[in-house]
């Protein structure tokens, strides 16, 4: 599958890998149609998302909030302890949801507005394994 012939699975000597994963913000954006991602078909649909993501192994989970946010910290600290319920947001639905399953105790905010190492990132698609790959 498209997973296993990713680069940094492939690559096992590599010490330091960085993979992002971003997606669409899942609010009205121009009045956008979408159906409710509370919705037991997305519910299924995120699990598979979380379960492909599960097989990269991450050791941190990064979600796009200013660094040093704590209501983050907060918020998963109490969805852990089971009296916070997810909302639509896709820091909770994805972030989350991925952390927990893989035993995180904390998810780190990033600051993704110029303040952040992707600013010297290229901006154009290179290609990757025969793919082309956005850059981060």
């Amino acid at each position: 599958g498209l997973l296993r012939d990713a680069p940094c699975i492939r690559d096992e000597a590599r010490t330091n890998q960085i993979s992002s994963t971003a997606c669409s913000v899942w609010r009205d954006i121009f009045n956008m149609q979408a159906d409710d991602v509370l919705a037991p078909r997305r519910q299924a649909e995120i699990g598979q998302v979380i379960a492909a993501l599960k097989q990269f192994n991450p050791t941190k989970i990064v979600v796009e909030r200013q660094a040093g946010d704590t209501r983050i910290a907060r918020d998963y600290a109490d969805y852990l302890a089971g009296t916070h319920e997810l909302t639509r947001n896709e820091i909770e639905q994805l972030g989350f949801r991925l952390a927990r399953e893989l035993g995180h105790t904390a998810i780190h905010p990033v600051d993704a507005d110029g303040n952040s190492p992707s600013s010297t990132w290229p901006t154009t698609p290179r290609r990757v394994a025969g793919r082309t790959s956005s850059p981060l």
